[in-house]
């Protein structure tokens, strides 16, 4: 369960800083979460949590903006 149980978040910058720290925030309190991060190494670190599908993406290449939501 959890304040967030049920609800899906799109965390940009989930690699590190605000953006991790919230991604992880999120997660234990219930919410499914696409993190979008750029580096091997955030993506991996970020597949080990519950309920966080990583997805690599640049914000500012829009070829990647149409992945993050598919």
């Amino acid at each position: 369960g959890g304040r967030l149980s049920g609800k899906v978040a799109l965390i940009t910058g989930a690699g590190s800083g605000m953006g991790l720290a919230m991604t992880k925030l999120f997660a234990e309190q219930g919410a499914r979460i696409a993190a979008i991060a750029r580096s091997d190494s955030a993506l991996a670190a970020l597949s080990a949590l519950d309920n966080v599908e990583p997805i690599r993406a640049d914000v500012p290449v829009r070829a990647d903006i149409g992945r993050m939501f598919d």
